[in-house]
């Protein structure tokens, strides 16, 4: 058996692709088990309303400053925890995808058990850049295998250390790519939640409503990787209406 999981908290309002993100699980999933931290803008009830294969519960959004994101992993566990035992596992963030054409390779691992890493394409200002490896977020994560392994950091990623074997499942990452206004409020929320801090950058991206200076306040000017990919089809239009060529 095949199962997935996901948290979600506020994502239409932060302009996540979690319809997608959910449906690409579905794709190869007997279950998702959704957990939804206290939304308050319509995301519980849209992913009530995707299908029956969906399991949706619930958490409390409690964020502890100071913890380097514990409270998140601690999310993930939870929705984990819903989870049949012994099932082949596969974990995505609600601004991350699945693409078709790599279905066959995860039913292909699921017979033949243990956990995976995964590339995951972290774009950065369109489509067509990624970030470099060791660069704002990982970029080969373990998110397949089975679902007793707990998650721990770097964005929710599956225990390493219990041993992990590369597949060539793909994960592509689109939280980078959201509307400037959704990414501004988020990079604030999260930018309190995890340090407690202010950043003025937030201010020149509200002035300019893009959000072209906070790609550029990360100082990666030369080491943006080029890379031509099929983005999974569902992202086809959210895309072009958040990276117009």
């Amino acid at each position: 058996m095949i199962v997935g999981s996901m948290f979600t908290h506020n994502c239409i309002s932060q302009d996540y692709c979690f319809v997608q993100a959910i449906n690409s699980l579905l794709g190869v999933c007997e279950l998702v088990v959704v957990l939804d931290a206290e939304s308050t803008d319509g995301t519980k009830e849209e992913v009530a309303g995707i299908g029956s294969s969906i399991q949706l519960v619930h958490s409390r959004w409690n964020p502890v400053v100071h913890t380097g994101g514990k409270w998140l992993s601690e999310l993930a566990n939870e929705a984990r925890s819903y989870l049949p035992q012994n099932a082949f596992h596969v974990c995505l963030q609600a601004d991350e995808v699945l693409h078709p054409a790599d279905y066959p390779e995860i039913r292909r691992l699921a017979k033949i058990g243990g956990q995976y890493l995964c590339r995951r394409f972290n774009f950065w200002k369109d489509g067509c850049h990624i970030v470099p490896a060791k660069r704002i977020v990982g970029h080969n994560i373990v998110r397949l295998g089975p679902s007793n392994v707990p998650f721990v950091a770097d964005a929710e990623n599956l225990d390493p250390k219990r041993g992990s074997q590369q597949s060539r499942v793909r994960i592509f990452h689109y939280g980078f790519l959201r509307k400037a206004e959704a990414q501004i409020a988020k990079g604030k929320q999260m930018e309190q939640n995890f340090f407690g801090t202010y950043n003025p950058i937030y201010d020149r991206m509200e002035q300019e409503k893009s959000r072209e200076c906070y790609n550029n306040a990360t100082d990666m000017t030369g080491e943006l990787i080029p890379i031509w990919v099929n983005h999974p089809p569902s992202m086809e239009e959210w895309l072009k209406e958040r990276c117009p060529a």
